[in-house]
């Protein structure tokens, strides 16, 4: 079975009372995540949730692969972000234990390739609507701005479906748009904490020098940064010291911020997986906060704003085409329409109020797109 409920929708507390109610009963657990820095989130929700942890193990599916003759057969596996599920990894764990019960949780049941979910899972129970969760205090609403800083005519995919490096290094002239990076930042949301995401490591290194030569606190991690280090550097934007995130390839999928109020894309992607576990990474619901996402590399102009709805299904989908020239001169147009306005406002409607519509943000796109 797969479940598929939006990015900040309590996916975890989910599994953690399907976990409880598992090893009550004395059945064993084993629940896969995909980054190592959300075992220790998990294994601490888990615990404060009831989850008898002698009955459950919590591991990374590479930890999890090299232990599969010791592990415990358990009963039920639930697989964390399970858009990943394809991969040859897990399908090892699954054979492993065809026995058990499995129930994968993702935002996103897609992949870049095309390829359906249906290859592992047989069902697929949708969760509710982003607006939904807005309307219900359970995320945050948002505006979303999207002040287009690239070349869109220089982005070319490869052999994976999303742009290559050499495309995005083009596309993305980092050190010249720094300036305006952070003039934007200044004021559309200044102060607030704030995660960027940038295209490749060099760019992450460079867009945090300039953040605090301008002095705001800035660390940057990425794919190669030491455990210790990611902890360290996560601790310290958890607790305010730092206040800007920059990160390439990183804390896109699970890490929960509920503080964290701004997102800035400096990293485009033809992946819808991608684009929506980033541009909500800043919706976590707190009372009285606003999401603020300013997307400089038009990824909005491709997917729509983080509450448009989707038809979410397990079966084979077209892989993307390309892109034309022309779709790119369209974009091009449009970013030059919204500069430093919102793209998209996304409202909490009032309770009981039958004159809002449903979704201001999807009113507001379809004018734009007109």
């Amino acid at each position: 079975m797969l479940v598929q409920s939006p990015a900040g929708s309590g996916k975890t507390a989910t599994m953690a009372e399907i976990a409880r109610m598992t090893t009550e009963r004395g059945n064993e657990v084993l629940f896969i995540v995909h980054r190592r820095e959300i075992v220790e989130q998990v294994k601490r929700t888990f615990t404060a949730w009831g989850v008898n942890m002698n009955h459950c193990y919590v591991g990374m599916v590479q930890t999890v692969t090299r232990r599969l003759e010791k592990l415990k057969p358990p009963q039920l596996i639930l697989c964390d972000e399970a858009h990943h599920s394809l991969a040859i990894s897990y399908k090892r764990i699954f054979e492993r234990f065809p026995e058990a019960s499995l129930v994968g949780f993702t935002a996103t049941p897609s992949r870049l390739s095309g390829n359906g979910m249906g290859e592992v899972y047989q069902d697929l129970i949708l969760g509710p609507k982003v607006d939904w969760l807005i309307d219900n205090n359970y995320l945050a609403p948002f505006d979303y701005y999207a002040p287009t800083l690239i070349d869109v005519n220089k982005l070319k995919r490869d052999s994976t479906g999303d742009f290559s490096n050499k495309s995005m290094d083009d596309a993305i002239k980092v050190r010249a748009i720094f300036g305006n990076v952070l003039k934007t930042y200044k004021r559309l949301a200044e102060n607030t904490k704030t995660i960027v995401y940038t295209h490749n490591v060099q760019s992450s290194i460079d867009t945090a020098k300039a953040f605090n030569a301008a002095g705001y606190p800035a660390e940057q991690v990425d794919g190669k940064t030491s455990v210790k280090t990611r902890s360290r550097v996560m601790n310290s934007f958890r607790t305010g010291k730092t206040l800007i995130l920059v990160n390439a390839e990183l804390f896109g999928e699970g890490v929960d911020v509920p503080d964290c109020q701004t997102v800035i894309m400096l990293r485009p992607t033809d992946s819808l997986t991608l684009f929506i576990q980033q541009s909500m990474r800043g919706m976590r619901y707190r009372p009285g906060k606003r999401a603020v996402i300013i997307d400089h590399v038009a990824n909005v102009w491709r997917f729509g704003p983080p509450d448009m709805p989707r038809n979410w299904t397990l079966d084979n989908r077209k892989k993307n085409a390309r892109v034309s020239k022309t779709t790119h001169q369209r974009l091009g147009r449009a970013h030059n329409a919204s500069r430093l306005f919102p793209v998209v406002s996304r409202f909490a409607r009032f309770a009981g109020s039958s004159s809002r519509s449903r979704s201001l943000s999807h009113r507001m796109w379809t004018r734009r797109q007109s």
